[in-house]
Protein backbone atom coordinates (compact mmCIF):
# COMPACT_ATOMS: atom_id res chain seq x y z
CA UNK A 1 0.00 0.00 0.00
CA UNK A 2 1.26 3.49 -0.83
CA UNK A 3 0.58 6.67 0.96
CA UNK A 4 0.04 9.70 -0.39
CA UNK A 5 2.27 12.26 0.95
CA UNK A 6 1.17 15.03 -0.75
CA UNK A 7 -1.56 14.79 0.83
CA UNK A 8 0.53 15.83 4.19
CA UNK A 9 1.04 19.50 4.67
CA UNK A 10 4.78 20.92 4.13
CA UNK A 11 6.16 16.61 4.64
CA UNK A 12 9.35 17.72 1.68
CA UNK A 13 10.18 20.11 4.01
CA UNK A 14 10.08 17.97 7.15
CA UNK A 15 12.97 16.25 8.87
CA UNK A 16 13.23 12.49 9.38
CA UNK A 17 11.74 12.66 13.15
CA UNK A 18 9.37 14.80 11.24
CA UNK A 19 8.38 12.56 8.63
CA UNK A 20 7.87 9.75 11.03
CA UNK A 21 6.36 11.13 13.64
CA UNK A 22 3.56 12.51 10.57
CA UNK A 23 3.69 9.11 9.25
CA UNK A 24 2.83 7.49 12.47
CA UNK A 25 -0.17 9.65 13.02
CA UNK A 26 -1.21 9.60 9.77
CA UNK A 27 -4.66 8.53 9.27
CA UNK A 28 -5.03 5.65 6.73
CA UNK A 29 -8.63 4.63 4.81
CA UNK A 30 -8.31 0.82 5.45
CA UNK A 31 -12.16 0.34 3.93
CA UNK A 32 -12.12 -2.53 1.61
CA UNK A 33 -8.85 -3.76 3.87
CA UNK A 34 -9.02 -7.33 6.26
CA UNK A 35 -6.77 -7.56 9.02
CA UNK A 36 -4.10 -9.72 8.69
CA UNK A 37 -5.01 -11.88 11.41
CA UNK A 38 -8.77 -12.45 10.84
CA UNK A 39 -7.60 -13.25 6.79
CA UNK A 40 -5.74 -15.87 8.14
CA UNK A 41 -8.85 -17.31 10.45
CA UNK A 42 -10.90 -16.68 7.48
CA UNK A 43 -8.60 -18.50 4.95
CA UNK A 44 -8.21 -21.61 7.55
CA UNK A 45 -12.24 -22.01 7.78
CA UNK A 46 -12.29 -22.05 4.00
CA UNK A 47 -9.96 -25.20 3.71
CA UNK A 48 -11.78 -26.74 6.26
CA UNK A 49 -14.59 -26.37 4.95
CA UNK A 50 -13.54 -27.35 1.55
CA UNK A 51 -11.66 -30.73 2.90
CA UNK A 52 -15.26 -31.72 4.68
CA UNK A 53 -16.97 -30.53 1.87
CA UNK A 54 -15.10 -32.57 -0.37
CA UNK A 55 -15.09 -35.74 2.54
CA UNK A 56 -18.74 -35.72 1.58
CA UNK A 57 -18.47 -34.74 -1.83
CA UNK A 58 -16.88 -39.20 -1.94
CA UNK A 59 -18.90 -40.48 0.65
CA UNK A 60 -22.43 -39.10 -1.24
CA UNK A 61 -20.79 -40.54 -4.37
CA UNK A 62 -20.18 -43.39 -2.64
CA UNK A 63 -23.74 -44.25 -1.32
CA UNK A 64 -24.93 -42.57 -4.69
CA UNK A 65 -23.01 -45.64 -6.06
CA UNK A 66 -24.20 -47.98 -3.68
CA UNK A 67 -27.72 -47.09 -4.02
CA UNK A 68 -27.27 -48.04 -7.90
CA UNK A 69 -25.75 -51.66 -7.32
CA UNK A 70 -28.24 -51.93 -4.87
CA UNK A 71 -31.32 -50.84 -7.59
CA UNK A 72 -29.73 -52.53 -10.52
CA UNK A 73 -29.39 -55.96 -8.27
CA UNK A 74 -33.72 -55.44 -7.26
CA UNK A 75 -34.20 -54.42 -11.02
CA UNK A 76 -32.43 -57.97 -12.31
CA UNK A 77 -34.47 -59.92 -9.28
CA UNK A 78 -37.55 -58.32 -10.29
CA UNK A 79 -36.84 -59.06 -13.78
CA UNK A 80 -36.22 -62.86 -12.98
CA UNK A 81 -39.35 -63.44 -10.92
CA UNK A 82 -41.48 -61.92 -14.04
CA UNK A 83 -39.89 -64.46 -16.09
CA UNK A 84 -40.54 -67.42 -14.01
CA UNK A 85 -44.46 -65.83 -13.23
CA UNK A 86 -44.70 -65.67 -16.69
CA UNK A 87 -42.86 -69.19 -17.37
CA UNK A 88 -45.25 -70.81 -14.78
CA UNK A 89 -48.67 -69.13 -16.51
CA UNK A 90 -47.63 -70.65 -19.70
CA UNK A 91 -46.40 -74.00 -18.47
CA UNK A 92 -49.95 -74.13 -16.30
CA UNK A 93 -51.82 -72.67 -19.96
CA UNK A 94 -50.19 -75.40 -21.55
CA UNK A 95 -50.55 -78.07 -19.72
CA UNK A 96 -54.47 -77.21 -19.57
CA UNK A 97 -54.37 -77.94 -23.12
CA UNK A 98 -52.98 -81.22 -22.53
CA UNK A 99 -49.15 -81.30 -23.04
CA UNK A 100 -46.94 -83.40 -21.70
CA UNK A 101 -45.47 -81.56 -18.52
CA UNK A 102 -41.81 -81.51 -20.10
CA UNK A 103 -42.89 -80.15 -23.80
CA UNK A 104 -45.27 -77.81 -22.15
CA UNK A 105 -42.37 -76.17 -19.72
CA UNK A 106 -39.71 -76.34 -22.86
CA UNK A 107 -42.50 -74.59 -24.46
CA UNK A 108 -43.48 -72.21 -21.66
CA UNK A 109 -39.65 -71.21 -21.44
CA UNK A 110 -39.50 -70.31 -25.09
CA UNK A 111 -42.03 -68.31 -25.29
CA UNK A 112 -41.23 -66.60 -22.42
CA UNK A 113 -37.60 -66.00 -24.13
CA UNK A 114 -39.41 -64.67 -27.46
CA UNK A 115 -38.10 -68.14 -29.06
CA UNK A 116 -41.24 -68.18 -31.14
CA UNK A 117 -39.54 -70.59 -33.57
CA UNK A 118 -39.38 -73.17 -30.73
CA UNK A 119 -42.49 -72.43 -29.40
CA UNK A 120 -44.12 -73.65 -32.62
CA UNK A 121 -41.99 -76.31 -33.12
CA UNK A 122 -43.30 -77.65 -30.13
CA UNK A 123 -47.03 -76.90 -31.02
CA UNK A 124 -46.46 -78.70 -33.58
CA UNK A 125 -44.87 -81.77 -31.97
CA UNK A 126 -48.10 -81.90 -29.76
CA UNK A 127 -50.72 -81.72 -32.73
CA UNK A 128 -48.81 -84.79 -34.27
CA UNK A 129 -49.09 -86.79 -30.62
CA UNK A 130 -52.66 -85.73 -29.91
CA UNK A 131 -53.65 -86.50 -33.31
CA UNK A 132 -51.92 -90.08 -32.98
CA UNK A 133 -53.25 -90.60 -29.54
CA UNK A 134 -57.15 -89.69 -30.78
CA UNK A 135 -56.18 -92.05 -34.02
CA UNK A 136 -54.85 -95.07 -31.40
CA UNK A 137 -58.12 -94.21 -29.47
CA UNK A 138 -60.87 -94.04 -31.98
CA UNK A 139 -59.39 -97.39 -33.49
CA UNK A 140 -58.92 -98.89 -30.03
CA UNK A 141 -63.13 -98.42 -29.57
CA UNK A 142 -63.86 -99.88 -33.30
CA UNK A 143 -65.70 -102.82 -33.24
CA UNK A 144 -63.79 -105.86 -34.12
CA UNK A 145 -65.40 -107.51 -37.53
CA UNK A 146 -66.70 -111.00 -37.11
CA UNK A 147 -65.66 -112.29 -40.11
CA UNK A 148 -68.99 -112.02 -42.07
CA UNK A 149 -68.54 -108.69 -43.39
CA UNK A 150 -70.49 -106.96 -40.29
CA UNK A 151 -70.05 -107.08 -36.18
CA UNK A 152 -71.65 -109.95 -34.54
CA UNK A 153 -73.98 -108.72 -31.74
CA UNK A 154 -74.63 -110.88 -28.62
CA UNK A 155 -77.94 -111.08 -26.87
CA UNK A 156 -78.23 -111.00 -23.55
CA UNK A 157 -79.90 -114.74 -23.39
CA UNK A 158 -76.85 -115.62 -25.62
CA UNK A 159 -74.16 -113.74 -23.40
CA UNK A 160 -75.81 -115.58 -20.48
CA UNK A 161 -75.14 -119.21 -22.52
CA UNK A 162 -71.74 -118.82 -22.54
CA UNK A 163 -69.18 -119.73 -20.27
CA UNK A 164 -67.38 -117.66 -17.83
CA UNK A 165 -64.34 -117.37 -19.91
CA UNK A 166 -65.95 -116.78 -23.19
CA UNK A 167 -67.44 -113.93 -21.23
CA UNK A 168 -64.62 -112.44 -20.18
CA UNK A 169 -63.00 -112.58 -23.37
CA UNK A 170 -66.22 -110.75 -24.69
CA UNK A 171 -66.14 -107.87 -22.35
CA UNK A 172 -62.45 -107.63 -23.28
CA UNK A 173 -63.64 -107.22 -27.08
CA UNK A 174 -66.52 -104.41 -25.66
CA UNK A 175 -66.05 -102.13 -23.20
CA UNK A 176 -69.35 -101.06 -24.10
CA UNK A 177 -71.33 -104.82 -23.78
CA UNK A 178 -73.67 -103.63 -20.75
CA UNK A 179 -75.27 -101.28 -23.61
CA UNK A 180 -75.06 -103.66 -26.27
CA UNK A 181 -76.78 -106.40 -24.37
CA UNK A 182 -80.51 -105.98 -24.35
Amino acid sequence: MKIDTSTIEGFNEMTAEQKLEALQNFDIDMTGFVRKDQFDKASSEAADWKKKYNSKLTEDEKAEADRKELWDNMQTELNALRRDKAISGYTADFLSLGFEEKLAKETAKAMADGDFKTVFANQKKFKEEFENSIRTEILGSTPRPDGTGGTKTVTKAEFLKMSYEEQMAYIKDHPNYQSELK
